[in-house]
């Protein structure tokens, strides 16, 4: 991430995100991304000193690169049996320059699709995240500027919200329960995994939450 300029007061804070098309990446630019950026710049969450704030992965180096990097440490390790061992292996990558963030049910919230049909309808050639390689966000202004380009200054508006999120977008409630899995597919996992892991490491596959209502994200794809 890359921060430029410190000015008093409250200036209008951008934020651009730019990054690499990915040809199989036919997904439309979810709601989600513009709520919440703008609700990060308009309710000060992000350093208001700050004129910019830029997260860039030209060409994907950078991701790729640390990929890279976490499977030279996967392969190193041998075998790798529970949540933990994994997240050992991210931490000694880039030689141990790494701060590992374990998410928990709370650090994700219940966005709701803000997103306008009619805008939508109306928009002709609609973006897709395989073509865009920027997208900047302004305190204020309940829109995205997007580009398929890098190095460039000519950026086109994307609007797709709805009108009521112009009144303000609040922080939606967290979540409280773990989205869980199939419970035969937890077990299914478990009676494998006791064949060929230590008794000490199961309690993480023990401990899944489940719910029977999930969907197997091996064979669905789930919004």
């Amino acid at each position: 991430m890359k921060m430029v300029g410190l000015n008093k007061g409250h200036p209008p804070l951008r934020v651009t995100i730019e990054t690499e098309p990915r040809e199989k990446e036919r997904f439309p630019v979810s709601s989600t991304v513009c709520e919440t950026l703008n609700w990060s710049l308009d309710g000060n969450r992000l350093d208001p000193r700050l004129s910019e704030e830029q997260i860039v992965s030209p060409e994907g180096s950078a991701a790729d690169s640390f990929h890279h990097q976490i499977e030279v440490q996967l392969k190193a390790a041998g075998k790798v049996y529970d949540f933990n061992d994994f997240k050992t292996c991210v931490k000694k990558s880039c030689n141990g320059h790494v701060n590992v963030k374990e998410m928990n049910v709370d650090d994700f919230s219940k966005w709701e699709d803000g997103s306008s049909k009619y805008e939508l309808r109306k928009m002709e050639n609609r973006p897709y995240l395989a073509k865009l390689v920027i997208l900047k966000a302004e305190r204020s202004k309940y829109f995205l500027y997007f580009a398929k380009q890098h190095n460039t200054s000519d950026f086109e508006e994307l609007h797709f919200l709805k009108k009521s999120m112009e009144k303000g977008i609040q922080l939606p409630e967290t979540n409280t329960t773990a989205r869980g899995v199939p419970p035969e597919k937890k077990a299914d996992t478990i009676a494998k995994l006791g064949r060929l892991i230590p008794p000490n490491r199961l309690p993480f596959w023990e401990n899944l939450p489940t719910d029977k209502n999930s969907a197997d994200l091996i064979t669905t794809q789930e919004n």
